[in-house]
Parts: C-alpha cells; sequence; structure tokens
C-alpha cells in the first residue's frame, strides 16, 4: 500500500508579513507514494505536527538568522488518494509524535 504525499514550503520576509503575504511558496514534491514506514519516518525527521483537524501536517516556523525570513513546511494527504487511506495518515502522525 502506498500513499500519495504532497510537501509544500512557504517563507516570509518581514516585508511580507506587513502586508499579510509570504515572500515564496512552493513544492518540494507533489503526490510522491509512501509507504506508512517511509511517511512515519518522513514526518518524524521532518518535525511535523498536527494543529487540529486538519489533513495536513505541519513545522514549526524557522528563522533563517542571515535574511530573517521564516520558513513553514506542510505535508499533505494529497486528494488523489482513495478516501478510506486517510486513516493511515492519521495513524502515521500520531505514531511518530508519540514520544517527542
Amino acid at each position: 500500500m502506498h500513499l500519495l504525499i504532497s510537501r509544500y514550503y512557504e517563507t516570509v520576509s518581514h516585508e511580507s508579513a506587513e502586508n499579510g503575504e509570504a515572500e515564496e511558496t512552493g513544492s518540494v514534491y507533489d503526490s510522491e507514494p509512501f509507504t506508512f514506514g517511509e511517511l512515519f519516518r518522513e514526518i518524524r525527521n521532518g518535525g511535523f505536527h498536527r494543529e487540529g483537524e486538519t489533513r495536513w501536517l505541519t513545522t514549526y516556523p524557522e528563522q533563517d538568522f542571515r535574511s530573517g525570513d521564516y520558513r513553514t513546511e506542510t505535508l499533505h494527504f494529497s486528494h488523489l488518494n482513495p478516501p478510506h487511506l486517510e486513516k493511515w495518515f492519521r495513524l502515521a502522525a500520531k505514531w511518530a509524535n508519540k514520544r517527542r
């Protein structure tokens, strides 16, 4: 069984924050196949966590001390997956964050 996962990023600079926008957004990868074990490691190693009842996980903003910009990444359960597979995404997130 493979889950299709997408990973996106957003960079916010001081200037873009004043305008309520991101400086840059993009995709690290889009709808890539992951086994449950690979997804578990991606969540754990990437520092992803869930905020509320969402279909994605996020990282805490990390600051680039040279530029002052903040970067956040999100990991999404792709809309191309059959809906019944979402439980495996939720389970991987729960287990990966259990002992942090």
